[in-house]
């Protein structure tokens, strides 16, 4: 299921926003990022629709099986969402690698992508697509009680001054109502893991590549190495993994100042 954020002007003149989040994560993650960033849009007279979906295995989705693949979990978001529709794709982590894919396959409907704290092969390594240290906490923690998935997805995505005992709560509380079962958080991982970008040429749309300075889960030179190898613009933020959360105010601005100059200006009259 997708939630939809509408925007003051005609949806029909307006691309859609689509934002799309990583491993065991849903709609909810995102907490007052798309609120943010629909308030700056306007602030700049971008009024676009935002569409948050759920992918399969997550959220409201929790009941359905993940696809074990990058290309799998695309077809069964796009059959959601359809093709016909003009969207910006904006991808945190594992929602990046789907970006990607859903713009090699339909490029003709992504006007923009947007990439944060994103690893693609073949522009990264193994060991820094995911920190060596982390496998063994992830693989230990997977099949483990919400409660202990919850905190180590805390401590990992996080900065310190972000893993509040009330937020760790929430996950936990948001995590009991849609459960992701051991099965679609291994699926996910292996998608994740084994995909490679189908062609190492840039996108003829326009990108933007955001990393977080202090990401403790994903080197942050994936991000630049992406920004080298498509030759489009980057920015590092001082924080970790989960930039929306740690810096909405921030984030949001670059992706609004993004959208004015790349994408709005691009497609006025």
């Amino acid at each position: 299921m997708t939630t939809r954020q509408s925007a003051q002007s005609n949806p029909e003149s307006s691309p859609t926003l689509v934002l799309l989040r990583g491993w065991m994560r849903d709609q909810r993650h995102w907490e007052q990022f798309p609120e943010t960033l629909t308030r700056l849009c306007h602030k700049t007279g971008l009024d676009y629709p935002l569409m948050l979906p759920d992918i399969p295995g997550n959220g409201r989705r929790f009941r359905e099986h993940t696809p074990a693949s990058i290309p799998g979990i695309y077809r069964q978001l796009q059959k959601e969402l359809g093709s016909e529709t003009p969207i910006i794709i904006i991808g945190l982590s594992m929602g990046g690698m789907i970006g990607t894919e859903w713009l090699n396959h339909n490029p003709e409907q992504v006007l923009g992508l947007v990439l944060i704290n994103s690893s693609l092969r073949p522009f990264a390594k193994p060991w820094e697509r995911l920190a060596p240290k982390v496998w063994p906490q992830v693989m230990m923690q997977v099949g483990r009680s919400q409660a202990d998935r919850e905190q180590l997805i805390l401590n990992l995505t996080l900065s310190p001054a972000n893993q509040t005992a009330t937020r760790l709560a929430n996950w936990i509380q948001w995590s009991a109502q849609f459960p992701v079962s051991h099965t679609n958080a291994c699926r996910q991982l292996l998608a994740a893991a084994r995909y490679k970008v189908p062609t190492k040429d840039a996108p003829e749309c326009p990108a933007l590549i955001i990393g977080g300075a202090h990401d403790r889960l994903v080197n942050p030179i994936c991000s630049k190495r992406i920004a080298e190898a498509w030759g489009c613009q980057y920015h590092y933020l001082p924080g970790g993994h989960d930039l929306p959360i740690e810096h909405p105010e921030m984030l949001s601005q670059h992706i609004v100042d993004w959208l004015k100059d790349r994408i709005a200006e691009k497609n006025s009259p």
